[in-house]
């Protein structure tokens, strides 16, 4: 039975080491791999390859922000195109009506009523329309086109 125990521990221990030396092999090919790493014989490539991303996020960003300004840009020109086209009408409306009324005061005009050969006569700075607004020793100024007379009414006839 001695033996047997003595059998059972030596199985044991050839186990053992062979387990031991099993992951000494599997530490040491994780320590080889990382010792042979890209990135440990050259560790400023990793600030090279963080600074690449960088800049590639930043020119993103840049041709993101240069786009969007444009577009903002073409939009705010639009809205400028119609508000001035939108102004234009308003003044071409504005100024259409102003015209009218224009017209309408240039008829009204005294002065063209005189040009088109009438007078007009007035009593102390009043427009006479009817010779029953005057009597006899009145003093009346008759406007013409180019002048003014200052005369005495002698008779009224009707």
């Amino acid at each position: 039975n001695k033996d047997n125990y003595y059998k059972y521990i030596k199985q044991v221990n050839i186990r053992l080491n062979q387990a031991i030396s099993n992951i000494i092999i599997d530490r040491r090919k994780r320590l080889n791999t990382v010792r042979d790493s890209y990135i440990l014989k050259n560790p400023i490539s990793i600030y090279q390859i963080k600074e690449q991303k960088f800049d590639n996020l930043y020119e993103k960003i840049n041709l993101l922000m240069t786009s969007r300004i444009k577009d903002a840009r073409v939009e705010v020109n639009n809205y400028l195109d119609k508000i001035i086209v939108s102004i234009d009408k308003n003044f071409d409306k504005k100024k259409n009506i102003y015209l009218g009324y224009l017209n309408k005061l240039e008829v009204l005009n005294p002065l063209l009523t005189i040009q088109r050969g009438y007078s007009i006569t007035k009593l102390d700075d009043k427009v006479i329309s009817s010779v029953k607004n005057i009597k006899k020793d009145d003093k009346l100024t008759i406007e013409l086109t180019d002048g003014k007379v200052n005369t005495i009414v002698d008779s009224i006839s009707k």
